[in-house]
């Protein structure tokens, strides 16, 4: 049995206007593995991880995500399995407090009441954001808003993470950090997949 759990075959996207953004990608992605993409501004690295929980769907080709194809399948289904983290905070901070933003996902996901109080302990303890569970998000600092989109897909706890440019705005201090968050994914065996321009991040 295959133990892929992202694979594309043929991948073509096509934005209005004909503008193709990316050709005919074939990639197959193992399970508990980490997976850097890095490339040129502009070169398709967003819209190709977009397909991966169906916020893009392929114009031509096919993904799937275990066995599911995503043509077939919602966001919020796919949204069990592959988790996205934007680029930019103000894309997906939408709640007026820290803790309501972490519930939103398990809670939607329809998870009983013990396991997301559980599943959200954890993804703010780990992004060290609990002692901020009651204030609104965008009285944290920047740094603290990124860590706050990362804590809200952890708490879906999907097999699948993908973390767009996370190093954007952190400083030393909480570049560690987010170093060691992504450790304690791999060690649970979740699958990363990281957009980045970042090479010495990419590297370690």
């Amino acid at each position: 049995m295959s133990n892929f759990i992202i694979q594309t075959s043929n991948l073509h996207h096509v934005y209005p206007g004909n503008v193709h953004a990316i050709k005919g990608i074939s990639l197959a992605i193992e399970a508990g593995t980490k997976v850097a993409i890095i490339g040129e501004n502009g070169s398709g690295k967003t819209t190709l991880v977009k397909h991966f929980n169906g916020l893009l769907k392929p114009t031509e080709g096919v993904v799937k995500v275990k066995e599911y194809d995503t043509r077939m399948h919602e966001v919020a289904f796919l949204a069990r399995y592959v988790g996205y983290v934007f680029q930019n905070p103000s894309d997906q901070i939408f709640s007026a407090r820290v803790l309501s933003e972490v519930e939103f996902g398990p809670k939607n996901l329809g998870y009983p009441a013990s396991k997301v109080d559980e599943l959200v302990e954890y993804a703010l303890e780990l992004t060290k954001l609990t002692k901020y569970k009651d204030i609104h998000p965008y009285e944290l600092l920047y740094a603290q808003r990124r860590l706050l989109c990362i804590a809200s897909i952890i708490a879906m706890d999907p097999e699948v993470i993908i973390l767009d440019e996370p190093t954007g705005g952190l400083d030393y201090k909480n570049l560690q950090l987010l170093e060691h968050i992504i450790h304690e994914l791999t060690v649970q065996g979740k699958t990363l997949i990281v957009i980045s321009h970042d090479i010495d991040f990419v590297a370690e």
